[in-house]
């Protein structure tokens, strides 16, 4: 049996009851492919990014470092994905509050766009597009008709044609509260309902009104300053619409779990993947790769972040004391895959710039360890922008601090250094 609700910004929240013993929850939001700029995936990082309720930018990384949560998300041939789970309810609720909030979030400060847009996903695209067989994969896609599915994520050399004006346009459009759908196996409906109401005012976001809307327009927009009827599709500088159908399934790498997995499913057996309130724009054209985008040299460094602010939602999560600091996640199989051991107190990097350093797990150093896992400093290498990813897990009692595809890789041995000088006073 299926329960349905709906916010006061007309958000659809939908209880599918799965044998999944966790509390799983998808939103799913409609995110057309206009070109190969990767706008779509440039926003889907920037709803981690911040949030009037929780701006700090480390946020999500702190919390899957100290949290028993797993919070994720994937860019699709039009359609977005973000993946809540956890064995905890009331972790699970203040979880889909802090991804939700990011999801409503109108507007971005320009340095938080170029950090994200030049820096990290840039990292990201050049790291993809390095590996062995990625441009004959696009190819394929394009031979068989697979556009959008070929372009959605964009292309490093792209990426600095993507203007600020387009991005946070596409935001306040796209992800407008009415083109959001949440689905969740587990918990009280009613709780959810109430609980995005809040992150919605918070935001700033008016109750839902269904403005009838006309060629080129997006709906009803509660981020944008214009009224429904002036309301503009994003312009870029490369346009062009595309026609591939949408293709909603994550791929295998993301590793879904069962819970997960099953209301993905129940959304594509629904047909319930609803046209973004633009697709009329989309319509009977061709989106061309520009392959001569792949693997460009251009990086930027931007100015680290060294700020100690706290990760808000870890600190609101852990308030109620239910979860103590006693475990860190597993690596992922590529650092795995990357170095079969791991040498204590040693900054080890590969010619890739991905790098490593390890110390012994020991009680004594946790309070310490936990406090700098809370702070943006600590965090720096991928909230700057320098790296595509930044993480830390336990390997064989051994606490490993990595990062992948670090434009600054080089300079890390201070950072190293100074990590083992806070946790054990040397």
């Amino acid at each position: 049996m299926t329960q349905e609700a709906r916010t006061s910004a007309n958000t659809r929240i939908l209880l599918c009851h799965t044998d999944s013993p966790e509390f799983s929850a998808v939103f799913a939001v409609a995110t057309p492919i206009p070109d190969a700029s990767g706008i779509a995936h440039v926003v889907e990082h920037l709803v981690f990014r911040s949030s009037t309720r929780y701006p700090e930018a480390h946020n999500l990384f702190a919390a899957l470092a100290l949290l028993p949560v797993k919070i994720n998300a994937t860019t699709l041939a039009g359609i977005t994905y973000y993946f809540v789970e956890t064995e905890h309810e009331r972790l699970f609720y203040q979880a889909l509050e802090f991804v939700y909030a990011g999801l409503i979030h109108c507007t971005y400060r320009s340095d938080d766009i170029k950090r994200e847009k030049d820096g990290v996903i840039f990292q990201e695209l050049t790291f993809r597009e390095r590996q062995p067989g990625y441009e004959a994969h696009i190819t394929d896609l394009m031979a068989e008709g697979r556009h959008t599915e070929a372009v959605a994520g964009g292309f490093s050399g792209g990426l600095a044609q993507l203007n600020e004006s387009a991005i946070n346009t596409y935001k306040a459009t796209c992800y407008s509260p009415q083109n959001i759908t949440l689905l969740m196996n587990n918990g009280d409906i009613h709780n959810v309902t109430t609980l995005l109401d809040i992150a919605a005012a918070q935001e700033s976001i008016r109750p839902y009104t269904n403005y009838k809307t006309g060629d080129g327009n997006f709906g009803d927009n509660n981020c944008a300053s214009e009224s429904a009827g002036q309301k503009q599709r994003p312009t870029n500088t490369n346009d062009s619409n595309t026609t591939s159908k949408v293709q909603p399934r994550p791929e295998q790498s993301k590793m879904l779990s069962e819970g997960i997995a099953a209301l993905i499913e129940y959304f594509i057996n629904e047909g319930m993947q609803t046209d973004s309130a633009d697709s009329s724009n989309y319509e009977n054209t061709v989106i061309s790769v520009p392959f001569e985008y792949l693997n460009s040299s251009r990086v930027a460094l931007f100015p680290p972040i060294m700020t100690n602010n706290q990760a808000s939602f870890v600190r609101e999560a852990k308030s109620s004391g239910q979860f103590p600091f006693n475990t860190l996640p597993s690596l992922p199989k590529y650092v795995l895959n990357n170095w079969e051991r791991f040498h204590p107190f040693l900054q080890v990097k590969n010619a890739h710039n991905d790098w490593y350093y390890a110390f012994p797990m020991a009680d004594k150093i946790l309070p310490r360890l936990e406090a700098l896992l809370m702070r943006e400093k600590f965090w720096s290498p991928r909230i700057s922008g320098d790296c595509y990813a930044q993480g830390i897990g336990l390997h064989e009692q051994n606490v490993v601090v990595y990062a992948i595809n670090d434009a600054a890789a080089a300079n890390r041995k201070a950072f190293c250094e100074q990590l083992r000088a806070q946790l054990f006073d040397v």
